[in-house]
């Protein structure tokens, strides 16, 4: 009997101490976004957008302990309005949802979330045709703007050396360097489950030909010695860029007969169907091409 009863208050208060740890957990991890430093997310330059960049201010939000919001954009202009926050449901323990009414009539839904590494939040700007983009904080800075022109600097650098040496960074380098991961775009899915990576490939080439075929255009390259005859579509276009004096510009290119007939890195994306015989094929598509002076 004894030994009952005291099974039975072991257990009470187990489950008391539990109930009172859920409690000071809730309280110490809800994300309350009022009255707290923000900063943008990175977004650096790569092989599939060169001229992207984000850093420390590019974008920013200021939330005061009132809710009362000052939302700055990529393009400068300034958005004011007023944040809602709700703590509903068993989520609330580390997340918080949010909403945006801003004065201009658009809108902001999101959510703030905390862990032992910091603050995060995110949400999306809808306008009036529910066009959504995604903004995204934390409690720390990721990058600033030198800091940016230092990678900035490494990425021109890793292209022109894979241009000047023909060599391009294996699987496993890209894997192991993080500077490779977000010159190439670098992301694996299912990590925890051995997943496939997916990552930007450029390669030394000739370009050798302009080929319009029944409104079919065609690029041919020499890649190592070897001819290869790239697709166009109708509705693709190909990003062409000049490499000189350490920096990247964009080159207009109005039509693809206009592409300069010379050596440069290219990005292809390949493209498996199988023949009538069922024979495997392979359709190479170019997407990128890099002119190093």
């Amino acid at each position: 009997m004894k030994k009952t009863i005291a099974i039975v208050l072991t257990v009470m208060f187990i489950i008391c101490a539990t109930l009172s740890l859920v409690g000071c957990t809730s309280n110490s991890l809800l994300c309350d976004p009022r009255g707290k430093e923000w900063y943008n997310y990175a977004t650096y330059p790569s092989i599939y957008d060169p001229f992207v960049e984000i850093y420390d201010g590019s974008y920013s939000i200021k939330i005061d302990k009132n809710g009362n919001v000052e939302f700055k954009l990529l393009t400068g202009e300034v958005w004011k309005g007023v944040l809602t926050v709700s703590f509903d449901g068993v989520s609330a323990i580390w997340k918080a949802k949010i909403s945006i009414e801003f004065e201009n009539g658009d809108k902001a839904r999101g959510w703030c979330e905390r862990d032992i590494y910091g603050r995060y939040l995110y949400f999306y700007t809808y306008d009036e045709y529910s066009h959504g983009i995604k903004y995204e904080f934390s409690d720390k800075v990721q990058c600033t703007k030198e800091e940016m022109g230092v990678y900035r600097s490494q990425f021109v650098e890793f292209l022109i050396n894979v241009y000047e040496t023909g060599v391009f960074p294996t699987k496993e380098e890209i894997a192991n360097n993080e500077l490779y991961r977000k010159f190439t775009d670098y992301s694996q899915i299912d990590p925890h489950h051995g997943g496939p990576s997916r990552y930007a490939i450029v390669e030394r080439a000739i370009i050798q030909d302009i080929l319009t075929q029944n409104d079919r255009t065609s690029i041919v390259v020499n890649m190592n010695g070897e001819t290869v005859d790239c697709k166009v579509d109708y509705d693709v276009t190909v990003q062409c860029y000049e490499i000189k004096g350490g920096t990247i510009r964009e080159i207009e290119v109005e039509d693809v007969s206009d592409i300069k007939k010379e050596e440069c890195l290219i990005s292809i994306n390949k493209s498996y169907s199988c023949d009538a015989y069922g024979n495997e094929e392979i359709t190479y598509h170019i997407t990128d091409i890099f002119y190093v002076e």
